[in-house]
C-alpha cells in the first residue's frame, strides 16, 4: 500500500466518522423538544413561576421539556403540588404499583376527589392528556360549576368540545384561565404540553401563598391562592378571586381587612382549630362567598366585624356563623349541596334558602330573619333550637320542623308540612293543610290561630267558690300568657298596669 493510498483511505474513514457524528447530533436535536423563539418568549414567565413555586422541575440539565405532551401522572403531580394536596390514601388502580414514582400522587389525587381514572380499576398514568381533560381536572380543583349553554361562545371549534367538558371549558375561558390559538380554536382533543399546563396553573392560582404565618399583600392583581393552613392575611385588596384550597386541610385561615373584587372560594378547612372557627372573616368584603369542600369535609366559617358579602353559596356540609349587624355580614345564604348535607347556622342570619334534597338544616343559635325551604329541597328537615328565633319561615316544600325555638310568621305553601311549635301568626295556602302544634290547619284555622291572644266569651269563670277560696277558669283562642289579679275595689279605679304589677 502506497503512502498516498493510505492517506486517502484515512481521510475517507475520518470523513465517515465525522458524518456519522453529525448525523447523530442531528438525530439528537430532532429528538429533543423544539421550541420556537416566539413560544419561549410568551411562555417563559409562566415556566419561571411554576419552578419558583416548586411545582415543576426539569431534568438533570434543567430542561423543563415544556413542549412535550404531559402524561396523566405528571399532570396530577403538578396539580397536587400547586394546590397543596398532600394526604395520600388507597386507590383501586391495578396499573399503579407501589414502586412507581407517581404512586403516591395518584393516591393523593384519587382521595382528594378530582381524579377518577379511566375506568374503575385503571388510572392510565402514562397516557397523554388532552386540553379539554386538563381544563376539567383543573376546574374541579377550582370548584368551577360550568357555564350553562349549548355550546362555547369563545372558540371557533366549539363543536369539537365534548358535552361532558363544555361547561367547565367555557367557564375557565371566561375567567381567563385557559386560552386558545391565534386562529380562534381551542383544539380540545389535542394533547396539552407541559408548558401549556404551566400557563393554565399560573393563570388560575395567580399569587400563591405556600407558607403559614401573618402577612399583608397590599394590592394583588388577579387571583390569590392559599394552599397551606395557619395563614392570617391582612390589609389586602385582591382584584380577582381568593381561593382557600384543599391544601388548608383541617387547619385554619384568618382574613382581616381583606377586600376581594371577585369571589372567595373556601375548599379547605375543618370544624375548628385551637378552639376557634376554621375560617374566620373579619372586616372582609366580597361579592360572593362559596363554601365548597372537594373532599366533602365539614367546614366552619365565621363572619364578624364589618364583613359585607352579598351572596354566600354553601355546597358542602358546614357550620356558618354570622355575628355582624343587621345591614352587614352574609346577607343572603344559599344552601345548594349534595343530597344528605348537614347545615348549621348561628348568629344574626339575615336570609337563607335551602335547595338541598334530604338535607338537615339546624338554626343552632340567635335569630334568623327569613328562612325558606325551597321546593327543590325534597325530604329536607329543619330544627330550630331552644332560645332561637326564626322571624319568617317559608315552607315551599312539605317539611318536618322540630325544636324548642320560636317562629314569628309561618307560610305554608305546600302540603305535607309538620311543625312542632306554634308560630305567632300562620298563613296556609288555600287548598292545602299542615299539621301545626299537633293540629291540622287549613286556611281558616290558620287565620284563627293568627288572631291576637284574647279571652273567649264567658271567661274567666269562677268554680268551687268558698268563703276563702275559688277556682278561676280561663279559656283563650290560642296559647299565650294570662296576667290576672284580685282586688276588692269594684269601681274600676285599679288599672291594668297596677294589676300586672
Amino acid at each position: 500500500m502506497t503512502p498516498k493510498t493510505y492517506v486517502r483511505r484515512a481521510l475517507t474513514s475520518g470523513t465517515v466518522r465525522l458524518a456519522a457524528l453529525i448525523l447523530t447530533v442531528l438525530l439528537l436535536c430532532t429528538a429533543l423538544p423544539s421550541r420556537s423563539a416566539q413560544a419561549a418568549e410568551w411562555m417563559q414567565p409562566y415556566l419561571d413561576q411554576v419552578v419558583e413555586w416548586g411545582v415543576m422541575g426539569g431534568d438533570a440539565t434543567g430542561n423543563l421539556h415544556e413542549d412535550r405532551p404531559i402524561t396523566r401522572a405528571e399532570l396530577v403531580t403538578l396539580i397536587n403540588r400547586a394546590f397543596g394536596y398532600t394526604e395520600p390514601g388507597p386507590h383501586p388502580f391495578t396499573d399503579v404499583t407501589p414502586r412507581d414514582w407517581f404512586a403516591e400522587d395518584i393516591g393523593i389525587a384519587y382521595n382528594v376527589g378530582y381524579f377518577g381514572g379511566t375506568s374503575a380499576n385503571t388510572a392510565s398514568p402514562r397516557a397523554l392528556v388532552t386540553r379539554e381533560q386538563a381544563a376539567v381536572l383543573l376546574g374541579r380543583c377550582l370548584r368551577l360549576q360550568g357555564t350553562t349553554g349549548a355550546a362555547s361562545s369563545t372558540f371557533t371549534d366549539a363543536y369539537q368540545i365534548g358535552g361532558w367538558s363544555r361547561g367547565l371549558v367555557q367557564e375557565a375561558a371566561d375567567l381567563g384561565i385557559i386560552g386558545g390559538y391565534a386562529d380562534g380554536t381551542f383544539r380540545p382533543r389535542q394533547n396539552i404540553t407541559r408548558g401549556q399546563m404551566a400557563c393554565f396553573l399560573v393563570r388560575a392560582l395567580g399569587t400563591l401563598i405556600q407558607e403559614p404565618g401573618e402577612l399583608s399583600s397590599g394590592g394583588v392583581y388577579g387571583n390569590l391562592t392559599i394552599n397551606v393552613p395557619g395563614v392570617k392575611l391582612k390589609d389586602t385588596t385582591i382584584t380577582g378571586n381568593l381561593y382557600l384550597t384543599g391544601g388548608v386541610g383541617l387547619g385554619n385561615v384568618e382574613l382581616e381587612n381583606v377586600n376581594v373584587l371577585g369571589k372567595i372560594v373556601v375548599c379547605g378547612g375543618g370544624e375548628a382549630e385551637g378552639g376557634k372557627h376554621s375560617i374566620i372573616l373579619r372586616n372582609v368584603t366580597a361579592g360572593t362567598l362559596e363554601v365548597d369542600s372537594l373532599t366533602e369535609q365539614f367546614l366552619s366559617v365565621h363572619a364578624e366585624g364589618l364583613t359585607d358579602i352579598a351572596n354566600t353559596i354553601v355546597r358542602t356540609s358546614a357550620y356558618v356563623e354570622d355575628l355582624t349587624d343587621d345591614d352587614m355580614g352574609l346577607k343572603s345564604i344559599q344552601l345548594d349541596g349534595l343530597e344528605g348535607s348537614q347545615f348549621q347556622l348561628a348568629g344574626n342570619i339575615k336570609h337563607v334558602i335551602n335547595l338541598t334534597p334530604d338535607s338537615a338544616l339546624q338554626i343552632a343559635q340567635g335569630v334568623a330573619g327569613v328562612v325558606t325551604i325551597d321546593e327543590k329541597a325534597v325530604n329536607a328537615t329543619l330544627t330550630i333550637d331552644k332560645k332561637t328565633t326564626v322571624q319568617e319561615l317559608n315552607l315551599d316544600r312539605g317539611t318536618q320542623v322540630t325544636g324548642e325555638g320560636s317562629i314569628g310568621h309561618l307560610n305554608i305553601n305546600a302540603p305535607g308540612s309538620n311543625v312542632s311549635m306554634l308560630p305567632d301568626t300562620i298563613t296556609v295556602r288555600p287548598g292545602i293543610t299542615g299539621n301545626i302544634y299537633n293540629q291540622d290547619m287549613d286556611t281558616g284555622a290558620a287565620a284563627e290561630s293568627s288572631e291576637d291572644p284574647r279571652l273567649l266569651a264567658g271567661y274567666p269563670a269562677a268554680k268551687n267558690v268558698a268563703p276563702t277560696s275559688a277556682d278561676a277558669v280561663f279559656r283563650t283562642n290560642k296559647t299565650g300568657t294570662i296576667h290576672w289579679g284580685l282586688t276588692a275595689l269594684m269601681d274600676g279605679s285599679l288599672g291594668e298596669d297596677e294589676l300586672m304589677n
